[in-house]
Order: C-alpha cells, then structure tokens, then sequence
C-alpha cells in the first residue's frame, strides 16, 4: 500500500467532488418539482475534524480490485446520505428562497454552473492522481 499524503488529500478531494456532483444532479433532477428546495454541500475544511494528523487523510476505494485496505464506496448502501457521511460532509437545504410561484427554489443556471465547474475541478484532481502515480511507473520502472 503506497503511504503518500497527496494521494490522501487527493482521494478525498475526489471523493467531496463526486458528493458534490450527486447533490447538483438531485437538485436538477428536481428542477420541476414543485416545493423542492435545493441542497448545498458543506464540506469541513480543517484538518483536526478529519481526525488525522500531518496531512494523513484516509482514502476511500471506488471498486474491490483497487489496492489498499479503504472501505469500497458503492458496495452494499450507496444512497447520497452514505456518501455525505464518507465524505465528512453536511447537506443544508436552502429554505430561504422561493424562485417560483410553486415552492421551487432550483436556479437551473447556478446548478449547471456548479456542475460545470465540479466537472473542471474533478477532472483537475484525475490529472493530479495519474501524474503521481505515473512518477511513481518511472521510478519502479527506472526511467526517472
């Protein structure tokens, strides 16, 4: 098992994007639905509520054949509310705002820009992920 902090990090930023992604396509999905109020995702950013110490976050595996002890996300329960908690995240339900006559609060152009802007993000983070591991190819391979 590779110990590495920054794939840590990165494995868990992947993992609050993905979250992210769920909670921006529930909203569309309920885009017509009359008095739905959409979710925002809370994501506490300090390290101490991580329960780790020196940047050493724990990882999560999205599929049993990947290396590592981690819990498999998507095995047995993997509904939205299993995900936050995997993510060490909170789901606010934004009841302040009404922007149509029949309750619903989705702002279709604020939910696409979100999703637009976790898709650049997640794929930033997918970038990160094989740079480094493709380094680590180089070094076992001897081509550094």
């Amino acid at each position: 098992m590779i110990n590495d902090p920054i794939i840590s990090t990165l494995g868990q930023k992947l993992m609050e994007s993905a979250v992210t992604q769920r909670v921006v396509a529930n909203n569309l999905a309920n885009s017509e639905t009359p008095n739905y109020k959409a979710f925002r995702v809370m994501f506490d950013r300090s390290m101490a509520s991580q329960g780790t110490d020196d940047m050493h976050l724990p990882l999560a595996r999205t599929n049993a054949r990947h290396l590592g002890d981690a819990p498999v996300i998507g095995s047995g329960n993997n509904s939205l509310d299993d995900l936050v908690n995997r993510a060490g995240a909170q789901l606010v339900r934004d009841s302040s705002t009404t922007l149509r006559n029949d309750g619903n609060n989705v702002d279709v152009d604020r939910e696409l820009a979100d999703l637009s802007a976790n898709t650049l993000y997640y794929g930033a983070l997918t970038t990160f992920v094989k740079n480094r591991f493709d380094g680590y190819r180089r070094i076992i391979s001897g081509n550094r």
